[in-house]
């Protein structure tokens, strides 16, 4: 019995037991429930990207574009670029979500009655959206420069180890570095060599064409990759004249040029972004860019919150495709910004912030216009 006693002597249980729940547990659960559909959205898209970006290099991969043993480092590395796009907008459908069950449950209703005001819980989601922006901000000033450096070089290295190994039958095919056309008829049962093989050099002033039995990639110790040609034909010149050869080979082996590779480092998107802060006018269009996820992290959360509190009977779909137009719309105007600026169309010294600001008046009229709509609730009540 005393247990008992002590048990309902507590703060929390006694505000329970009176029918006056704590506000913070009601914040608390708004804000697991927000967050938690945001990271099953921001897992959905991940794993739909990822699908969807894997087929497209491994249909590169088929056509010999690029090398296949590359493919996998270069969706891994794209995916973690693409975390600062999927951030902001996972965390507005984890927040529009969560706020339209409280309403469709009337628990939004519950919590008016329990003190809770509509600018309280904005103040608590502005903690959780610094968080996620935060973790943006992360990505887009550390870890996305270097990973976009490491993406292009990865991407040109594929090109130039693109290997016959890589080119299906009965397809035309450019020898990645070179100026030559590759085909074969067929492919043998264990895929380490071609049949039927033929090439032609379509840059030669004279019509060069040359066929052999099977063709494989060698490589020697220094990792050059050489197409060998075994058993076969080579035709030179034009036929009819002097100069016209033909020539039987037991073995022929033609080096795969690599082209030549570009120094990508004093590229604004690839320079780090201390080094920015110190760089000429595109170095500076490139920080404004770096740092609009991070603002749009932490404010489209609160378009999310404002436009579902705003929810009036079942009509939450069209509230949610007003919230996602008003978030796109703010998205291509950062992008149309951005373009202003590289072409000199807008002074660098006001950056992207006319597009945040305007935004975010946006959202003040929205909370303005939501206030007033429970003042209306309640003058109507008292009368």
């Amino acid at each position: 019995m005393g247990h008992e006693f002590q048990a309902l002597s507590k703060p929390e249980e006694r505000t329970l037991a009176e029918g006056k729940p704590q506000p913070m547990i009601l914040y608390n659960h708004f804000l697991k429930e927000a967050l938690k559909v945001s990271l099953l959205t921001l897992i959905g898209l991940i794993v739909l990207l990822l699908t969807m970006r894997f087929a497209n290099y491994l249909g590169d991969a088929a056509s010999g574009k690029v090398a296949p043993e590359y493919v996998t480092k270069i969706v891994m590395i794209k995916m973690l670029v693409s975390l600062k796009d999927l951030i902001p907008i996972s965390l507005f459908l984890g927040t529009f979500t969560a706020m339209t069950r409280l309403q469709q449950n009337s628990e939004w209703v519950c919590m008016r009655a329990a003190g809770i005001s509509s600018a309280s819980m904005i103040r608590r989601l502005m903690v959780a959206s610094t968080g996620a922006s935060i973790v943006v901000a992360l990505i887009t000033f550390t870890l996305s420069p270097q990973a976009e450096l490491k993406l292009i070089q990865l991407k040109e290295d594929g090109k130039n180890n693109a290997s016959i190994a890589g080119i299906k039958a009965k397809n035309f095919t450019r020898l990645s570095g070179g100026a030559k056309i590759f085909y074969a008829q067929s492919e043998s049962e264990d895929a380490t060599y071609l049949k039927n093989t033929y090439v032609h050099n379509d840059k030669s002033s004279d019509d060069a064409i040359m066929s052999a039995n099977r063709a494989y990639i060698s490589t020697d110790a220094e990792g050059r990759k050489t197409v060998v040609f075994e058993n076969g034909t080579s035709y030179s010149g034009k036929p009819g004249t002097l100069n016209y050869v033909i020539t039987d080979f037991s073995s022929h082996k033609s080096r795969i040029k690599d082209k030549e590779k570009k120094t990508y480092a004093s590229y604004a998107s690839f320079v780090p972004t201390l080094d920015l802060l110190k760089g000429n006018h595109f170095y500076t269009t490139e920080l404004h860019w770096r740092l609009a996820p991070v603002i749009s992290t932490l404010l489209t959360p609160m378009l999310a919150l404002m436009i579902a509190m705003r929810l009036q009977g079942d009509k939450w779909y069209l509230s949610l495709i007003i919230g996602l137009s008003v978030f796109f719309m703010y998205q291509n105007c950062l992008g149309i910004a951005r373009s202003l600026l590289k072409s000199n169309d807008v002074h660098i010294i006001f950056g992207l912030w006319p597009v945040h600001l305007i935004f975010l008046l946006c959202l003040l009229g929205l909370y303005k216009h939501l206030q007033r709509g429970y003042l209306l609730k309640l003058g109507k009540l008292s009368v």
